[in-house]
């Protein structure tokens, strides 16, 4: 008897362990189930991804007969399957909404609507619908959540800066001519100090994964470094360069968590990576230069890259976006756009024929993005935009006169 049981325990031990591995080096998953509430039955598509060792999300298309409502949301499931336990439902007139009733209790949970089968943020329908009926279909959504907070805020160095707006794992990035201001929901604000001057146009600094990079200059004409900031720790390295670059010099673009730059004057390109703290010679008048189109690099002469400061093609949208648009920008969960109109939209790359209207502006100075999340400057703000809509996150005058690649974001 004693035997059977031991047998039985080392079975259940394996079974165990392999359920955990299976769950453990679970990088994705699609699958599909139903959902019956309000004599509604709704079909859940659920798709989980990992896309790098610190980032996973899930995504969620929730269709009925006429309409897709989606979204996503943090892995905070652990790569559960069915996460989804119940639906609550609102409707009022041509505009729909579905909120998700999850297996574990989160904060902030965003209802997804539609109006006349088109995909809209809340903040562009709360004039359209009853909000008390609203909050009363939907009780665990705070009136709260869509609030834009600009009363706690600090002011550091002529930047004010609002706080309590900020999501815990978000950090923005802010140039200052001398320095770069780091910002969080924290009170305290770093800073990356690079020139004892002032350098008017941010040319050479970029985001490269979670990794800021800013130059660490020479004398007039070179650039012996760069600086290199962790923006989940806010821990500041720096490494030197073997041999100078030129400031004569562009920033070609980042690809695979490397910054491309071509040094003019010395005919060079050279890829940085911000993990090794290496710099690699990967292109010259001999070996030909590297220039990348989307989705793989070319060989090309170094003297044309010279000639018109050819940057690359970031991603190749065209499979994904159907619309005209003037500029587009991807994350690891989705694509932001806006056309000529200056229309902003957003889609999800699980479910690109779905498009969301975000909002309308022609006062838009500059965008970055991260995450389900876009940034952009507008007057002497930037402001964040997601589900919950637009909040105020910084206040800078010197927004009005400079506004090129000054601010990027990362969520942590």
């Amino acid at each position: 008897m004693r035997k059977a049981i031991n047998i039985v325990l080392i079975f259940a031990v394996i079974y165990f362990l392999l359920q955990f591995a299976v769950t453990y080096f679970l990088k994705s998953h699609d699958i599909t189930y139903e959902i019956t509430n309000s004599n509604i039955t709704f079909n859940v598509r659920e798709v989980f991804k990992k896309v790098s060792n610190d980032k996973s999300y899930y995504f969620f298309s929730i269709k009925d007969k006429k309409n897709d409502y989606v979204f996503v949301t943090d892995n905070i499931f652990n790569k559960q399957k069915n996460v989804i336990s119940d639906l609550k439902y609102f409707k009022d007139g041509k505009i729909s909404c579905v909120y998700p009733i999850y297996v574990k209790e989160i904060d902030d949970v965003v209802p997804s609507c539609v109006k006349s089968g088109k995909n809209y943020s809340i903040s562009e329908l709360q004039d359209e619908m009853d909000m008390k009926k609203f909050y009363e279909a939907f009780p665990d959504v705070s009136e709260g959540l869509f609030k834009d907070d600009t009363s706690k805020k600090e002011t550091s160095e002529k930047v004010t800066y609002y706080h309590s707006n900020f999501n815990k794992n978000e950090v923005l990035t802010v140039y200052q001519y001398k320095k770069i201001g780091m910002y969080t929901k924290d009170e305290h604000v770093s800073y990356i100090n690079f020139s004892d001057k002032d350098i008017y146009e941010n040319k050479y600094s970029r985001l490269v994964g979670k990794y800021y990079m800013a130059p660490l200059f020479g004398d007039s004409l070179n650039i012996r470094g760069y600086y290199c900031v962790d923006l989940t720790t806010r821990i500041i390295n720096f490494y030197e360069f073997n041999e100078s670059v030129s400031r004569n010099m562009y920033v070609q673009g980042v690809v695979d968590n490397k910054l491309y730059i071509l040094d003019k004057s010395n005919k060079k390109q050279y890829a940085l990576d911000p993990v090794k703290k290496s710099k690699e010679e990967v292109g010259s008048v001999q070996s030909q230069a590297l220039l990348y189109n989307g989705k793989s690099f070319d060989k090309v002469g170094i003297q044309d890259l010279v000639d018109k400061e050819t940057a690359f093609i970031d991603t190749d949208y065209q499979d994904a976006i159907k619309d005209d648009y003037v500029r587009a920008f991807a994350t690891e969960v989705a694509y932001f756009y806006y056309n000529k109109d200056n229309e902003f939209y957003k889609i999800y790359k699980d479910d690109p024929t779905t498009k969301i209207f975000l909002f309308k502006s022609d006062k838009v100075k500059d965008v970055a993005v991260s995450g389900n999340n876009l940034y952009y400057i507008e007057g002497n703000n930037i402001y964040r935009f997601n589900d919950t809509g637009r909040k105020t996150l910084i206040t800078y005058n010197e927004l009005s006169y400079n506004n090129q690649n000054i601010i990027s974001a990362y969520t942590r």
